[in-house]
């Protein structure tokens, strides 16, 4: 196996891992404030059961979060040094922007974790906002970063040696922060990250519901997480539609190898698994007319391809299934609540067992929607590392050893994800006492006098 292909199974893989956690880190806030916020609005404790519960997790994600990522920098300098030559000077000020954002999400989440027996209960509830909005804000920087190398802005190039390299004098860091793939590309990962996070809270409660826990507890934890997702989802097919006339229009390659479009053309037709062709859809959901032409990968060399278009294919299909499914879990839960609640006029579950199932297998498909998405616009990308610039092949460091570093990092990666499990496990076993509703009433009580 050659240092290349280590090298990028190295990245990849570190990638998949801490994208799992910059999801969380971007989400969970978010969710958080707004179950301590009906808490607030309501005195229902079972909203500040949730709070407490998941903001015990996402401390823990946080500081696995908070590792992985450290390591994936350290890749970039260890892997891919003549990325971060040519592209430094152009890109520094987004990565800069991540780093504040990601300094402010943790000093306010100390203050937030700490603050639970301290502050009075709306002042705690304001010291999360800044926690959910950071993590939102540097969640969308890295974004950015990921948009220019597939757009890259801000820079004139020079001829090199061995063709165009990045113009450090003519590095514009404000102007690398509008490629043309930012506005489809942020709104789409944010919203990747809600329906995640929504699916999986709103699938493990529903399980919990049909194992017979079906307390208030687990009622409004499956319905707050399935709220999330049916905000999310509809919105997230708009970005997602609006992201693919974007790439149509800025990466053919991509495009082409994502809708598997082998010959250019109009009426270009859409395929599904197992051989079923929509014709016309791809060129009619472009601009909404089937004479649209679409290049294919018969008008682009080879080099300029990636190697296996049939797994960004594969990648996009299994990325569009997962939303399919998303949307009718959530909407077919939300038909079950409205028929189920009026008789009593209070939001209950549905009673279909049908509808928590659907709601139990969606669960993770928010996730493999976000690492099969992650997978197109990288793998997609390919042969570039910088769209047009610079080459994968280009990038990589010309030092030995990347085998070394790869089994290195997969051992750290590997033992992070069992700490992350023993502790996930250890919380809920500590859970019922802990957050016993009396014992949470108790303690807003004493509280309630103090900072305000």
């Amino acid at each position: 196996m050659d240092e290349l292909l280590f090298a990028r199974l190295q990245m990849g893989l570190s990638l998949a891992f801490h994208i799992v956690f910059s999801v969380l880190g971007m989400a969970l806030p978010v969710l958080i404030v707004l179950v301590e916020g009906l808490h607030l609005r309501t005195g229902n404790s079972k909203w500040i059961q949730l709070a407490r519960t998941w903001s015990k997790a996402l401390a823990v994600l946080f500081v696995i979060g908070a590792v992985s990522g450290t390591a994936l920098s350290l890749e970039f300098g260890l892997l891919w040094p003549t990325f971060m030559r040519q592209a430094g000077g152009v890109i520094g000020l987004p990565f800069a922007l991540e780093g504040y954002a990601f300094f402010t999400e943790a000093i306010f989440l100390g203050i937030y974790l700490y603050g639970w027996d301290r502050l009075s209960p709306k002042a705690h509830w304001l010291v999360g906002i800044p926690v959910a909005l950071s993590g939102m804000i540097s969640g969308a920087f890295i974004t950015i970063v990921n948009a220019w190398m597939n757009v890259p802005t801000g820079f004139t190039t020079i001829q090199g040696p061995d063709g165009p390299i990045i113009d450090q004098a003519s590095a514009d860091p404000i102007g690398a922060l509008f490629s043309p793939m930012v506005t489809t590309q942020i709104p789409h990962v944010l919203l990747s990250a809600l329906i995640a996070i929504g699916a999986a809270v709103a699938g493990i409660y529903a399980y919990a519901w049909l194992k017979g826990s079906r307390t208030a507890y687990n009622s409004a934890g499956m319905m707050a997480g399935a709220a999330m997702l049916a905000v999310a989802i509809p919105l997230q097919w708009v970005s997602g539609h609006l992201s693919t006339v974007k790439v149509y229009e800025e990466q053919p390659a991509k495009f082409a190898a994502a809708e598997a479009v082998e010959r250019t053309g109009p009426n270009q037709p859409l395929r599904l698994p197992g051989g079923i062709e929509i014709p016309g859809a791809v060129s009619f959901l472009i601009n909404f007319d089937t004479d649209t032409v679409v290049t294919g990968l018969d008008q682009i060399p080879v080099e300029d391809q990636p190697e296996k278009p049939e797994l960004v294919h594969l990648a996009f299909d299994v990325m569009v299934g997962s939303a399919i499914l998303l949307l009718a879990a959530a909407a077919l839960y939300w038909f079950g609540v409205l028929r189920a609640s009026r008789r009593g006029g209070a939001l209950v579950p549905p009673q279909w067992r049908a509808a928590l199932w659907l709601l139990v297998a969606a669960a993770p498909t928010g996730f493999l929607a976000v690492e099969t998405g992650w997978m197109v616009t990288e793998y997609g990308r390919q042969p570039w590392v910088i769209h047009g610039i610079l080459t994968t092949a280009d990038a990589v460091t010309t030092q030995p050893g990347i085998g070394a570093t790869f089994v290195a990092f997969m051992l750290l990666y590997a033992a992070l994800g069992v700490t992350l499990v023993w502790v996930l496990l250890r919380l809920r076993s500590a859970h019922p006492d802990d957050l016993a509703p009396q014992r949470v009433a108790a303690t807003r009580a004493k509280t309630a006098g103090r900072v305000r």
